[in-house]
C-alpha cells in the first residue's frame, strides 16, 4: 500500500486524541494489551484498513518517552484552583416550617420582604379563636385583680380599726389603774398614821389622861380608814381585770381581721387565672409563625388559605428565607486540590451565563472537613458528574450585586500560594495547563467560561489517574 501523508497525519491525530481522552498514553496500550494477541491483530487490521503505515503502528505499541517539558509540567507549581460553586445567603437558605396539615389563615409577607428575627410572618388556622380565649382570660384576670384590691382594702381597714381599739383600750386603762393604785397607797398611809395615833391615845387613856370618848373617836377613824383601804383595793382589782379582758378582746379582733385578709387573698382566683392565661398564651403562640432569623423572603411555598406542604421531615414548609445582606459562594473543590485551599485566599467569581456582568471578588472563609459526591453539575457533557469534592465557603465583597441570585451556579478561581521550592516553570502543553491564562481566556471584563470548564476537566482527569 502506498504511503499516504494525509492518512498518516490523521492517524497520529487520532492517537493523540485517544491519549488525551484517557489521560496518558499507557492507558490505551494497556487496554489493547488486555485483549491479548487478538487485540493487537484487531488494531493492526484497523490501521491497515485506513492506510496507516507500520511506523505509526509501532508508535502505538511502544511506550512513550516523555519530553523534558512534559516532566516539567508534573513539577510546576499550581497557583490557582478552579471549581464550580453556587451562591447562597450567609448561613444558607432556611426553610420556615409549620405543623403538617395546618392551614395558613393569613400570610403577612411576600417574596422579597425583609423581616427581623421574631417578627410575625403568618397566622395559622385557629388564631382568632385562641386570641379570643386569651382576651377572655385576660379580662377575668383584670376583674380578679380589682376584686382582690377591694377585699384587701376592706380587711386592712378592719385590721386598722382593731389595732386602734387595742391601743385606745390599753392607754386609758393604764391611767385608771395607776390612779386607783395611788389612791390605795394614800389611804394605806393615812391608816398607818391613824393606827399609830390610836396606840398613843390608848396609853393616855390607861393613864387617865383622856376620856373614853376621845379613845372611841380615834378607834372609829382607824376602822373607817380600814374600810376605805378594802374598797380601794377592790376597785383596783376590778379595773385591772376589766383592762385585761378588753385588751384580750381587742387583740383577738386584730388577729381575726388579719386572718380574714389572708383568707381573702387565698380565695381569690387570680393565681389559677394566671395559670390559665399561660396556657392560653402557649396555644395562641402555636398559631403564630415567627421569622427564625433576620433576612429576606426568597420563596413562598404555602399561601393564605392553603395547607402546609410536606417537607419530608415530619412537618410542612411555609417559605424559604435567608440573610441576603451577606452573600457567600459555596464552591465544590476537587479532593486533590483541597489541601491547596486555605482561609484568607483571594477568589474571583464569574457567571458563565452572564447573570451578572462584572467579576466578583471574595475571600475564602472556611474549608469543609467532609469529602462527598459533587452536587453542582457542569453543563459540559464531557465533564465528570461523579467527582469527590470538598465544600469551600467564600464571602463576597459585593453582596448587593448577587442578593437576588440565590443558588446561581458560578465559576470560581481561587488564588492559592505556590508550593515552597517550586520552580514555577509553565508547561508548554496549553491544553492541560491550569497555572496561567492563555490569550483567548482572559479579556478586559473577566475570565472566559471555557477556561474554567477546561481546568475543572483537567483536574478531574488528573484525579482519575
Amino acid at each position: 500500500m502506498a504511503f499516504n501523508q494525509d492518512n498518516y497525519s490523521r492517524a497520529n491525530d487520532a492517537i493523540a486524541a485517544i491519549n488525551r481522552q484517557a489521560g496518558n498514553d499507557n492507558k490505551f496500550r494497556r487496554a489493547i494489551a488486555s485483549w491479548g494477541a487478538w487485540g493487537w491483530l484487531v488494531a493492526l487490521g484497523a490501521a491497515l484498513a485506513v492506510g496507516l503505515p507500520l511506523t505509526a503502528i509501532r508508535t502505538i505499541s511502544q511506550p512513550r518517552t516523555y519530553a523534558p517539558q512534559e516532566a516539567t509540567k508534573a513539577t510546576a507549581a499550581q497557583t490557582q484552583v478552579a471549581a464550580l460553586g453556587r451562591i447562597e445567603p450567609e448561613g444558607g437558605v432556611t426553610d420556615v416550617g409549620i405543623p403538617l396539615g395546618s392551614i395558613v389563615a393569613e400570610l403577612l409577607v411576600e417574596e422579597g420582604s425583609t423581616v427581623e428575627r421574631g417578627d410575625i410572618i403568618a397566622y395559622l388556622n385557629g388564631y382568632r379563636e385562641e386570641l379570643a380565649n386569651w382576651d377572655l382570660i385576660e379580662s377575668q384576670i383584670a376583674e380578679a385583680k380589682q376584686q382582690l384590691q377591694t377585699d384587701t382594702q376592706s380587711e386592712q381597714a378592719r385590721i386598722t380599726a382593731a389595732a386602734t381599739r387595742l391601743n385606745t383600750t390599753n392607754a386609758p386603762q393604764n391611767s385608771t389603774v395607776a390612779a386607783q393604785a395611788a389612791s390605795v397607797r394614800r389611804i394605806e398611809v393615812e391608816y398607818d398614821r391613824a393606827a399609830a395615833d390610836l396606840e398613843r391615845f390608848l396609853a393616855l387613856y390607861n393613864q387617865g389622861a383622856i376620856s373614853q370618848q376621845d379613845l372611841d373617836q380615834r378607834q372609829g377613824e382607824v376602822l373607817q380608814l380600814q374600810e376605805q383601804i378594802n374598797q380601794a383595793r377592790a376597785t383596783l382589782s376590778q379595773l385591772q381585770s376589766t383592762r385585761t379582758q378588753e385588751l384580750a378582746e381587742a387583740a383577738a379582733d386584730l388577729q381575726v381581721a388579719q386572718a380574714d385578709l389572708q383568707r381573702t387573698r387565698g380565695q381569690n382566683q387570680l393565681a389559677s387565672l394566671q395559670r390559665s392565661l399561660d396556657v392560653a398564651e402557649a396555644q395562641l403562640e402555636s398559631t403564630l409563625v415567627r421569622a427564625p432569623q433576620t433576612g429576606q423572603v426568597l420563596r413562598i411555598l404555602t399561601s393564605s388559605g392553603e395547607s402546609a406542604i410536606d417537607s419530608g421531615q415530619g412537618g410542612g414548609t411555609l417559605l424559604k428565607m435567608g440573610n441576603t445582606r451577606d452573600m457567600y459562594v459555596v464552591a465544590e473543590v476537587y479532593e486533590s486540590d483541597a489541601s491547596l485551599v486555605k482561609p484568607g485566599q483571594p477568589v474571583t467569581v464569574i457567571s458563565r451565563n452572564r447573570a451578572f456582568q462584572d467579576e466578583l471578588k471574595g475571600t475564602v472563609t472556611s474549608v469543609g472537613n467532609e469529602i462527598f459526591k459533587n452536587n453542582i453539575l457542569d453543563d459540559d457533557p464531557a465533564a465528570l458528574n461523579d467527582a469527590r469534592v470538598v465544600e469551600v465557603k467564600i464571602r463576597l465583597e459585593n453582596s448587593e450585586a448577587v442578593a437576588s441570585f440565590t443558588n446561581l451556579q458560578v465559576d470560581v478561581r481561587i488564588d492559592v500560594e505556590p508550593a515552597a521550592g517550586s520552580s514555577g516553570i509553565e508547561s508548554s502543553d496549553n491544553e492541560f495547563s491550569s497555572n496561567e491564562f492563555s490569550s483567548d481566556e482572559f479579556s478586559g471584563d473577566g475570565f472566559s467560561s471555557n477556561a474554567f470548564a477546561r481546568d475543572r476537566e483537567t483536574n478531574a482527569v488528573q484525579d482519575s489517574e
